[in-house]
C-alpha cells in the first residue's frame, strides 16, 4: 500500500485565536482568515475574526484593513490601487478567486473565509510568492518586437479594425486569478503557462505593429501560395497528396490544408529539439561514441534512430478510437481514450535486444517513435533530417564536449555543455 507524505508546514491547523467583536455591535460577520509566518516554523492555521459591518465598508478589502488597523497588525496582505485595476489583493474567497477590493461583502452568504490563492507558494498570510508567475510572463518577452526603427516622435499606427483586435486582451491586470483556478496549472506550472500568460501572449501575437506577428504572417502567407500552385500544378509532395485526399467525402479546403500544413511546420519543433538535446547529453558522457561519430560522420544517422528509441522525447499519446479494436485479450470500444505508450513499446526486449541500453549502431531499429501506420507523423523523414544535420554540424564544431554541469536526459530544461581541446 502507497503512502504519501505531505510536503512541510502544508496540513493546515484548524485551531486558531479567536477575536470577538465588541458588545453592542449591529451587523456581525465572520471572517475566517489563514494565517502563515515562516519564521515561526509553525504549521499554517485559521484566525476567526468578528467585524461589525456598520463601522466598516462594503467590500473585503475594507474589513482586511479594519482587522489589521483594529484588532490583529500582523494580518499581512497585499493591496495598491483599491479600484481593481493592479491585481495585488488577489485571493481566494469563499472558495472563489477574486480581488478582495472589487467583492463586496453582502454578497458572500454565511460566514467568509480567506486564503491565499491556490496552488502558490505563501510568503506570509495573504501573500502568495508569484517569482514563477512573473517568470513565466518574462519568458513570453511581452513586448512590441519589431525590425524597423520607431518613427521619429510618433508613435506606429493601426488602424480602427486593427486596434479592435486587441478588446478584451489588454485589459488582463496579471492578477493570476485565472491561472491559479485552473487544474492544469496546479499540476503542470513548470510546462503549461496558464491562462493568464497565453491571454497575455495572445495580446502581442494579435498586435500589428508587431514583427512577431508578421513572421507568422509570412510563414502562411508561404503555405497559401504553396497550396495554390499545388492545386494547379500537383507534385509528388506531401501538399498535393493532401489536396488529392478525400476528406469526410471531400476535397480539403484552403483553410483546413493551411492548418495541417502549420501543423506540420510547427509541431515537430519541440520534439527535434528534444532528440538533439538528449543526443548530445548521451554524446557528452560517452566520449568513445563521441570520437566515433566525429571520426565517421556517416553514422550519425544510425544513433538518431538510437536517440529515437531509447531516449524518446514523446514517451506517450492520447487518441480516440474510432473502431472498435480487440488487442490480445482486451477489447475495447469506439470512442474510447486509449494511451499509446511509445516509450515502452521501444524498450520492448521481445523486439530489441538489451532494449535499456543505448546502443549507436544498434541495427535494424523498429522504433516507433515517430508512431506507426496510417497516422505515422508525416513530417518524421524532415526531423530525422533536422537531427542529423544538427548533430553533424555540432560535432564537427565541437569534436570533444562534456557536460558542464548535472542534468536529466528528459525534459526541456537547461542543459550546459562545455567543449574540450
Amino acid at each position: 500500500m502507497a503512502t504519501f507524505t505531505l510536503p512541510k508546514n502544508s496540513k493546515i491547523r484548524d485551531k486558531g485565536e479567536v477575536h470577538r467583536a465588541a458588545e453592542g455591535a449591529g451587523r456581525v460577520k465572520k471572517f475566517k482568515i489563514y494565517r502563515y509566518n515562516p519564521d515561526s516554523g509553525n504549521n499554517p492555521h485559521y484566525d476567526r475574526f468578528e467585524v461589525d459591518l456598520d463601522a466598516c465598508g462594503p467590500m473585503v478589502l475594507d474589513a482586511l484593513f479594519k482587522i489589521k488597523n483594529e484588532i490583529d497588525p500582523t494580518l499581512t496582505f497585499r493591496r495598491s490601487c483599491r479600484e481593481g485595476i493592479c491585481g495585488s489583493c488577489a485571493m481566494n474567497i469563499n472558495g472563489s478567486n477574486a480581488l478582495a477590493c472589487t467583492t463586496a461583502i453582502e454578497d458572500l452568504k454565511g460566514d467568509i473565509r480567506i486564503t491565499p490563492l491556490p496552488h502558490m507558494e505563501v510568503v506570509k498570510d495573504l501573500v502568495p510568492d508569484f517569482t514563477h508567475f512573473y517568470a513565466q510572463y518574462a519568458s513570453i518577452r511581452p513586448w512590441l518586437q519589431t525590425v524597423s526603427p520607431t518613427p521619429n516622435g510618433k508613435e506606429r499606427l493601426q488602424s480602427p479594425e486593427q486596434r479592435e483586435q486587441l478588446d478584451g486582451l489588454y485589459e488582463c491586470i496579471l492578477c493570476a486569478c485565472c491561472s491559479t483556478a485552473c487544474p492544469s496549472y496546479w499540476w503542470n506550472s513548470d510546462k503549461f503557462l496558464g491562462p493568464a500568460i497565453l491571454l497575455q501572449a495572445y495580446r502581442w501575437i494579435a498586435d500589428s505593429r508587431d514583427r512577431a506577428r508578421s513572421a507568422a504572417a509570412d510563414v502562411y502567407d508561404y503555405f497559401r501560395a504553396l497550396i495554390a500552385l499545388r492545386r494547379h500544378d500537383p507534385g509528388s509532395d506531401v501538399i498535393s497528396a493532401l489536396l488529392a485526399a478525400d476528406h469526410a467525402g471531400g476535397p480539403l479546403d484552403d483553410d483546413e490544408m493551411l492548418d495541417i500544413c502549420y501543423l506540420l511546420f510547427v509541431a515537430g519543433l519541440e520534439t527535434t529539439a528534444g532528440t538533439i538535446r538528449v543526443g548530445l547529453w548521451h554524446l557528452a558522457q560517452h566520449p568513445d561514441e563521441l570520437a566515433l561519430l566525429a571520426t565517421d560522420p556517416s553514422l550519425i544517422p544510425a544513433a538518431t534512430e538510437e536517440f529515437l528509441r531509447a531516449l524518446s522525447p514523446v514517451q506517450a499519446m492520447a487518441r480516440t478510437l474510432r473502431l472498435d479494436t480487440r488487442i490480445g485479450d482486451v477489447q475495447m470500444r469506439a470512442g474510447e481514450r486509449v494511451v499509446l505508450a511509445f516509450g515502452a513499446a521501444n524498450r520492448d526486449p521481445e523486439v530489441f535486444d538489451c532494449p535499456h541500453d543505448v546502443r549507436i549502431d544498434r541495427s535494424p531499429n523498429a522504433h516507433v517513435a515517430f508512431g506507426i501506420g496510417a497516422h505515422r507523423c508525416l513530417g518524421s523523414n524532415l526531423a530525422r533530417r533536422e537531427v542529423n544535420v544538427a548533430l553533424e554540424e555540432f560535432i564537427r564544431r565541437f569534436p570533444r564536449f562534456e557536460l558542464a554541469e548535472p542534468a536529466p536526459w528528459h525534459g526541456v530544461g537547461r542543459l550546459a555543455i562545455r567543449p574540450l581541446p
